[in-house]
């Protein structure tokens, strides 16, 4: 199973004691930080001979104020809890690592009971799943390769708050039915113990590889309906147990408004959805345009968008699974529109050469919508898609960086994402 980091998760320790800090306060830092990684664009774009003006705040195009999340406490749709040593000298604490600090580096897994960004329906869950490990004579996984079976267990929810569990095991040496004795145990304690929170979907994973995919090593759906249903823009979601989706709901809605009237789209307009996860900027902008296409490298992502396409009747939207790179350069070359739009949510990678470069050869493409959640690490990729034509293996005409947004994506830490619009002039 591919986990999802706690992108955005800053746990700051004190007396063990999350210390939230005026959101103001880190708005405006957000922002500074921003105008610091434009100005460091620009530079790299000056010393890359890009036929740009900076103004004398040093920027190479304007920006706005942050988008700010419509709520900051309780948003995380997803959180992934590790399983370790606690405080307590429990040997099985469901929580997060913290170091115990300089002179004792030694590593404790504290519960999220102070952290306000996490939902108190994900803490209820884990308490109770941190009660029945603990009767479990089986020990934890904290390391690879010591010998344990309970590696982690990853929560999910709506904005109505139904639940999704996956729990992670390390079946080391069991029997097919010693594996199966444990599930049903897990799937008998959850069904009969009094819970304060809407338990969907109970899933068990069966991970003996390091960082496997859901393909070797699959989700097996022990309790419940197969996935959870998210409502966004006026749209239904299903979202999978292995399917990416941002883990700040009501930001994802706020950015979808924001590009809808930032990119003036038309009847005409095709837009090509570059890693698309389920598909709720294709399905949002479909409302607007002539057509939608969707293109990830995760089978269950487009599964799930396709059944989202069908289930809100969108006829002009395809979502399609594959290499992207091989998918984009084959809809470009095919896609001769006067408007073609497109919009790239690259999550955690960087753009490969493959894709920039066909991005900088389809002549019928003026604009790129670049939304990117680190953009310190989207730097070469900004560089890439607006230097000259001639230097090194670059063709077609560049774009050019016209508008940024800073974001708020994670409340309450000091991560900050951004929109960077890119035009060809």
């Amino acid at each position: 199973m591919e986990h999802e980091p706690q992108d955005g998760l800053v746990i700051i320790v004190m007396s063990f004691v999350f210390i939230s800090v005026c959101d103001d306060f880190i708005l405006q830092r957000k922002h500074k930080k921003c105008l610091t990684c434009l100005r460091l664009l620009g530079e790299k774009l000056h010393s890359n001979k890009v036929p740009i003006t900076l103004g004398p705040d040093k920027l190479p195009c304007p920006v706005e104020l942050v988008l700010p999340s419509p709520v900051i406490d309780s948003y995380r749709n997803k959180d992934e809890f590790s399983i370790g040593p606690g405080v307590d000298g429990s040997e099985k604490t469901v929580g997060f690592y913290v170091n115990s600090g300089v002179d004792h580096p030694s590593k404790y897994c504290i519960n999220p009971d102070e952290i306000s960004i996490i939902k108190d329906s994900h803490k209820a869950l884990i308490k109770d799943f941190q009660n029945y490990i603990r009767q479990s004579s089986l020990p934890a996984s904290i390391m690879h390769d010591d010998g344990g079976y309970w590696r982690n267990i990853s929560v999910r929810s709506n904005e109505k708050n139904d639940l999704m569990a996956v729990v992670v095991m390390n079946p080391q040496a069991l029997t097919k039915e010693e594996l199966q004795t444990e599930k049903e145990k897990l799937k008998n304690y959850f069904s009969t113990i009094p819970k304060s929170y809407n338990l969907r979907s109970l899933y068990f994973q069966a991970c003996s590889l390091s960082s496997p995919g859901h393909e070797q090593a699959p989700f097996e759906l022990l309790l419940g309906e197969p996935c959870v249903i998210e409502e966004l823009n006026g749209l239904k979601l299903r979202i999978s147990p292995g399917s990416y989706f941002l883990t700040n709901t009501k930001i994802v809605e706020s950015v979808n408004d924001t590009l809808l009237k930032l990119c003036k789209v038309k009847n005409s307009t095709t837009v090509i959805d570059v890693c698309c996860g389920i598909g709720p900027l294709s399905l949002s902008f479909s409302r607007k345009v002539k057509r939608c296409i969707g293109i990830d490298a995760s089978a269950e992502a487009i599964n799930d968008a396709n059944v989202n396409a069908a289930a809100n009747n969108k006829g002009n939207v395809d979502f399609i699974q594959g290499c992207v790179e091989h998918l984009l350069k084959i809809i470009l070359n095919d896609a001769f529109h006067e408007d073609l739009l497109v919009v790239i949510n690259p999550s955690k990678i960087n753009l490969r050469k493959t894709i920039v470069n066909s991005l900088r050869e389809c002549k019928h493409l003026k604009k790129i919508i670049y939304i990117s959640t680190k953009p310190q690490n989207s730097l070469e990729d900004f560089v890439q898609l607006c230097k000259p034509c001639g230097l090194r293996d670059h063709f077609g005409k560049p774009f050019y960086p016209i508008l940024a947004v800073p974001v708020d994506f994670f409340p309450q830490t000091d991560h900050f994402g951004l929109i960077l619009m890119l035009q060809r002039l």
